[in-house]
């Protein structure tokens, strides 16, 4: 019996020194709470003591200390001050129910300017009981690390970045021109609404720690970020998007295009295992249609994939030929595409490409010429019109495989392995926005019909796209004119106009030399498509 008395004085003491409003806070007693507001929680039946032993920040006892105590749902539930007699130390009272669970902020230093710290201790709420009480079985708070802002403003993959501040010392104006950023330290109870406002250029964001306010945090920011979470996090914040956590997706990664006013950029630090998500990529505006003669564009994305027009997958078309009847109700469901991988380049033979893919996965990180149909391709058949318009469809392009590839650093069509000594001139993809760079770009020559890679020394260019490089560092006004060949038996038609057109080499679809003179079918001379018969 005088033991449990003993013990009663003690907690006695200890509640008595230590109320809010008369304990120690930057070294003088009696100052006004950070809470003026808070009222003591009434009309909980239970309540439980945690006496606080040490407080330390990297290793360092805090001294002259105020602490707040919240629930689950971020509700202020007690605040208590270090004791007067011993200043590393605090005796807080807290009203709640079983299974609460309760986490701490420590607010210290100046008291007109103070510095707040999360701290990494819980506890779960034990009716009546004291935690800390006994010397063997401290209760110990442990201040989280500071939250800091790490900002990368050109280079995403460098090592180190070009700052490293606390989130009231950073420049706002740079963080908006940033492709990467890192929040270390804890986050866990502050916002970083409107830190990220405007961020169109971020394109990697790391997060060492999940904020609990997040509103307002995506305002403007480039939406093809992808969002680096806590190791070991399982589910993404809800309304979050391109999530990844230990390697693997938490959500879709779903990438768009933008505008030229907007571009989106992109860039993907490793690999990712899409962990039964899918990777989507869609170009919302600038799609030109093909009409016969021209409509080529250009396409890198960042994962193998297949097409989609609303919802439906569709195939690639091996040529223009519309004169299969049979496949004709195919055709009006799905339409098809068509596109053309790099195949070689040579000084004297100019840049060739394959006429069309030989399945229908669209390769990761692999620049193409590619086209749709327009409402123009139409083929009457026995009196009847087809179409194979793609025009007004939902394209997409959805993932076919568990990964998403690490960016490289260089996108380049790869040549055949039978032409690799043959390339002078390069076809190279960008998911960046390329500024006032030299290089050729693809161009709609209207009045003649006809679509071109145009070199501009100053040339802009979007990301998902492709360009050709100096062509033996040689530019050309007109470097590269693409011919449409539109009959039953051709297919694509490349031609190179700056070229002498004399010699009278013979190349099969595929790119490769024809040396049979006895060859039948559809060949490419002259860097056109020829029909050789009987």
């Amino acid at each position: 019996m005088k033991r449990i008395c003993t013990f009663l004085l003690l907690i006695a003491a200890i509640v008595s020194s230590v109320s809010a409003d008369n304990g120690l806070y930057d070294g003088k007693y009696d100052r006004p709470t950070h809470f003026p507001d808070f009222q003591r929680p009434t009309g909980w039946p239970n309540n439980m003591s945690i006496f606080v032993q040490a407080m330390t920040a990297g290793g360092d006892t805090v001294f002259n200390y105020e602490v707040a105590v919240y629930d689950q749902k971020n509700t202020l539930r007690a605040i208590g001050r270090s004791r007067t007699a011993d200043k590393q130390k605090c005796m807080l009272t807290v009203f709640g129910q079983e299974g609460d669970t309760f986490h701490f902020e420590v607010i210290y230093g100046d008291f007109d300017n103070p510095t707040i710290r999360p701290v990494n201790e819980t506890c779960v709420f034990k009716t009546n009981a004291v935690l800390g009480i006994e010397i063997d079985k401290p209760f110990p708070l442990t201040l989280a690390a500071a939250p800091v802002v790490a900002y990368w403003t050109d280079n995403v993959t460098a090592l180190e970045p070009d700052a490293l501040v606390a989130p009231d010392s950073a420049d706002l104006s740079l963080l908006r021109q940033s492709v990467r950023i890192a929040l270390r330290g804890s986050w866990k109870h502050e916002s970083i609404a409107c830190l990220l406002d405007s961020c169109r250029s971020l394109m990697i964001l790391e997060l060492g720690t999940l904020p609990d306010v997040t509103d307002g945090a995506f305002k403007g920011t480039n939406p093809n970020c992808l969002k680096y979470l806590p190791a070991g996090t399982v589910k993404a914040p809800d309304g979050w998007t391109n999530c990844i956590a230990d390697g693997k997706a938490l959500t879709d990664i779903v990438l768009e295009d933008g505008t030229s006013d907007y571009p989106y950029p992109f860039h993907n630090l490793s690999a990712i295992a899409l962990n039964g998500h899918k990777a989507i990529y869609s170009r919302t505006d600038g799609w030109k249609y093909a009409n016969g003669t021209s409509g080529w564009n250009t396409l890198v994305i960042p994962f193998d994939a297949e097409l989609q027009a609303d919802d439906i997958a569709v195939d690639v078309l091996p040529s223009f030929d519309l004169s299969k009847t049979e496949n004709t109700p195919s055709w009006m469901k799905q339409a098809g595409y068509w596109i053309c991988p790099f195949l070689y380049s040579t000084e004297s033979e100019g840049l060739m490409f394959r006429t069309t893919l030989s399945d229908n996965v669209i390769r990761a990180n692999t620049p193409y010429l590619f086209a749709m149909p327009g409402r123009n391709f139409v083929k009457t058949i026995s009196g009847i019109d087809y179409s194979l318009s793609m025009e007004g469809r939902d394209i997409r392009f959805v993932s076919v495989g568990d990964s998403l590839p690490a960016t490289p650093s260089s996108i380049v069509g790869s040549c055949e392995s039978d032409y690799a000594d043959w390339t002078d001139a390069h076809f190279t993809g960008t998911y960046r926005v390329l500024k006032q760079q030299p290089m050729s770009i693809l161009k709609s020559q209207i009045a003649d019909g006809y679509d071109a890679f145009v070199y501009y020394p100053k040339a802009n260019l979007l990301p998902f796209r492709a360009y050709i490089d100096n062509f033996k560092g040689t530019p050309s006004k007109s470097l590269f004119r693409i011919d449409v060949s539109w009959t039953d038996n051709g297919a694509t038609g490349f031609e190179e106009v700056t070229q002498d057109e004399s010699a009278g080499v013979m190349y099969d679809l595929s790119g490769r030399r024809i040396v049979d003179t006895h060859t039948q079918g559809t060949v490419i001379i002259n860097r056109k498509k020829v029909y050789l018969g009987l």
